[in-house]
């Protein structure tokens, strides 16, 4: 039922046909499923008094085919066969049943189909299991009856727009939810009892079991919706179809698509068929089933529209061999590439509906007469490679597509979250699955297209940034990714727009904090004001949104680390500022509860005295004058005494400069005439590390903030010292052990 192929079956099944003033054309394809399962049927001219009717329908089957197959060749059978469509005679000539009788024939057919069906042999016994969604269409001379179970849809276009759509019945539409209750059953993650993905359907007997219901009432209803509706001169065309196309198309672009088609090529099978490889460029998983039923009304061929139409291909193809021919030394991009390349460009006037997907062929042709010499597994003709988000990841591509639809949106976010899921309860291995299947990029696509509405939907981008913050340490082509698809600008942006949205703001800073891994990112970031933007979400000692404040001075400090932010962050005065904040931690927090922060403040500081300015800087700000507050009261201080640099390196430093100035004593230079205890006691002292089991957790912390104190202090005596001996260091680095 869920099983897909190494690569799709993109052979087509075509039919077309005319009659009662009607055209109608049909494609169906199986895609990357394991089975065809889907099965459609097609009648102009109804027998037995009802020549001037026609029929269509397309049948969606799960879990075999074998009921899809009887009913596209019984279903209309069972339906005009019972008393209510049976044509009177009155004075030799038909009598049309009345529009009640049509509908309740069109019930009593569902409902007799499928009970004729339980007696099958293979069905009754279990070895067969299949169902079947049916949504179909009956036309009349005056009507319209359009009939739907399941989640398969029709539209019928009028007037130059969608004028109705039938329901797809889910298990979570509140009618069917109840009804899938009293029948003792229940919906999860959006299926009967966490199976079935629909809640109306001829067959699936497995859930017609319920003793003391009725057919009707049962876990899975085979009961249709009947809707009438009376024709008129407006109406273009009908359009039918399973939900692998419906998946990855909303009602409104397939029609616009359709139509964009009909004014290209009157040949209803070729409209099909682009349909068709349209949805599955757009990453449809599905058998995908399509019957497109036109009346005298629908568009016809423009000579305007062909025009356009071929401008577009010239368009893409000279932009195609501009990527191609500038490749240079990287060699020949693949299809791939260049799919990313278009899709992120704004070119105008394509397929409205289909994007750029509706011109895969054309793409294809361009880039296989280009790329003669292309290997056979990596040409145009992988499907795995994605037009502009991988077909391994269709479920997001149809909803992001249409994201205005609130169903689609809806979609869309219970994807995700179930992604989030699976990544945050699998660790590394599913994450690194998600990556080595192409997740990354197709999540960062996902951003760019998401950050186009306005505004952004915020419970989107808060959990695409979560994903994105767990997924990215473990890609180490990550930042290079997040650079190319734009979304260190998306994710800034973010946080300038929700300073005062710790809901949003949190997970775009753990994003930003992953993308400065990268020194380019961290850089650009920088040159995008990142730095000042940070230093605003830092503050003085508060309880509320400590976690925030952790996340922020992580981040500043990562992007800290560039010697080009540092710079700035010293021409700005953070230094003053960062040490001001980092003794009001200090002194508020007596009992060392936020211990994360003030080293992350640490940290910052110790990034911006990794340069000359920066070491400067933190002097003038009288920043040696925090060494005591290592051991000022309230701090917990190790039992045992501290341990002195050691004097080897001044004892290096003193041979040195004698050979160099020809004192073999070395006692006429200033800097080593002092006894080495005052040198030893003018150098920072860091506290010795106690082992782990003799200090608790509480007391770990505490060292860790006192060695790394202990570490930028040193730093800063060390810059004094090199200034008064031109440049060279009079000792060794401090010898400290984190905890």
């Amino acid at each position: 039922m869920g099983a897909f192929l190494d690569k799709p079956k993109t052979e087509k099944h075509n039919a077309h046909g005319s009659g009662n003033g009607l055209q109608y054309g049909l494609s169906s394809m199986q895609g990357w499923r394991v089975e065809m399962e889907d099965a459609h049927t097609a009648v102009v001219g109804i027998p037995h008094g009802l020549e001037d009717w026609s029929f269509f329908a397309v049948y969606d089957g799960h879990a075999g085919s074998r009921v899809a197959n009887y009913c596209s060749s019984h279903l209309l059978e069972h339906i005009t066969d019972n008393e209510d469509f049976r044509v009177a005679e009155s004075s030799g000539s038909a009598i049309e049943p009345s529009v009640e009788n049509v509908k309740s024939g069109i019930r009593t057919g569902f409902l007799k189909i499928d009970e004729y069906m339980r007696n099958f042999a293979d069905l009754r016994n279990g070895m067969d299991r299949s169902g079947s969604t049916a949504v179909a269409v009956l036309i009349s001379p005056g009507h319209m009856y359009f009939i739907n179970c399941g989640d398969s849809r029709a539209v019928l276009f009028r007037n130059g727009q969608v004028c109705f759509s039938t329901q797809d019945h889910k298990p979570c539409n509140p009618r069917e939810k109840e009804r899938i209750q009293n029948a003792g059953g229940s919906v999860m993650i959006q299926r009967v009892n966490g199976s079935l993905a629909v809640s109306r359907a001829l067959g699936d007997y497995d859930y017609k079991c319920v003793d003391g219901k009725g057919p009707t009432e049962q876990l899975v209803s085979p009961e249709p919706e009947v809707y009438d509706l009376l024709r008129a001169e407006e109406d273009e065309f009908i359009i039918l179809a399973c939900d692998g196309i419906w998946d990855v198309m909303s009602n409104e672009e397939l029609c616009e698509f359709v139509k964009y088609r009909l004014e290209l090529t009157d040949d209803l099978e070729k409209v099909c068929n682009s349909v068709v490889d349209t949805c599955l460029h757009k990453g449809s998983r599905d058998n995908m089933s399509i019957v497109l039923v036109c009346f005298p009304n629908a568009p016809k061929v423009s000579e305007d529209a062909i025009k356009k139409d071929a401008d577009l291909d010239k368009h893409l193809e000279s932009r195609i061999e501009e990527i191609m021919t500038s490749a240079g030394e990287e060699g020949m991009p693949d299809l791939a590439h260049v799919m990313r390349i278009l899709s992120a460009e704004n070119i105008p006037q394509l397929p409205p509906g289909g994007g750029l997907a509706g011109k895969r062929s054309v793409i294809e042709d361009v880039y296989n007469r280009l790329n003669p010499h292309r290997e056979n597994d990596g040409g145009a003709g992988d499907l795995e490679d994605p037009c502009s988000i991988s077909t391994k990841w269709a479920p997001l591509e149809g909803p992001m597509e249409g994201s205005k639809n609130t169903r689609d949106l809806q979609t869309t976010l219970n994807v995700l979250n179930i992604l989030n899921e699976l990544v945050s309860a699998g660790g590394g291995r599913r994450i690194s699955v998600l990556i080595s299947r192409g997740g990354t990029p197709i999540l960062l696509q996902l951003l760019l297209r998401a950050s186009k509405d306005s505004p952004p939907n915020e419970e989107l981008m808060v959990i695409m940034h979560s994903l994105l913050a767990k997924v990215g340490p473990k890609d180490k082509k990550f930042g290079v990714k997040a650079r190319i698809n734009g979304a260190l600008t998306i994710s800034l942006n973010l946080v300038k727009q929700n300073l005062q949205n710790p809901k949003l703001l949190l997970p775009c800073l753990q994003v930003l904090r992953v993308y400065c891994i990268n020194s380019v990112n961290a850089v650009s970031l920088g040159k995008s004001g990142a730095v000042e933007l940070l230093f605003k979400i830092t503050g003085p000692f508060s309880k509320k949104n400590t976690g925030l404040m952790k996340v922020a001075l992580d981040t500043l400090s990562a992007l800290l680390k560039s010697k080009t932010n540092s710079r700035k962050a010293v021409d700005r005065g953070f230094v003053e500022g960062l040490l001001t904040i980092y003794m009001d931690w200090h002194r508020h927090d007596t009992r060392h509860r936020h211990m994360l922060i003030r080293k992350g403040i640490l940290q910052c500081l110790k990034s911006i005295t990794n340069i000359k300015l920066g070491r400067k800087a933190f002097i003038d700000a009288n920043g040696m004058s925090m060494s005591p507050q290592l051991t000022a009261p309230g701090n917990w201080e190790p039992a045992e005494s501290p341990r002195p640099p050691k004097s080897t390196a001044r004892a290096v430093k003193r041979r040195r400069l004698a050979q160099q100035s020809g004192d073999p004593t070395g006692s006429s230079h200033p800097a080593l005439c002092a006894p080495e205890g005052d040198i030893a006691a003018s150098a920072p002292q860091a506290p010795r590390r106690l082992p782990c089991n003799r200090a608790t957790s509480g007391q770990q912390e505490c060292l860790q903030e006192m060695h790394l104190m202990a570490g930028i202090v040193e730093m800063q005596h060390r810059f004094i010292l090199m200034s008064e001996t031109d440049g060279e260091p009079l000792y060794g680095p401090l010898e400290t052990e984190p905890c």
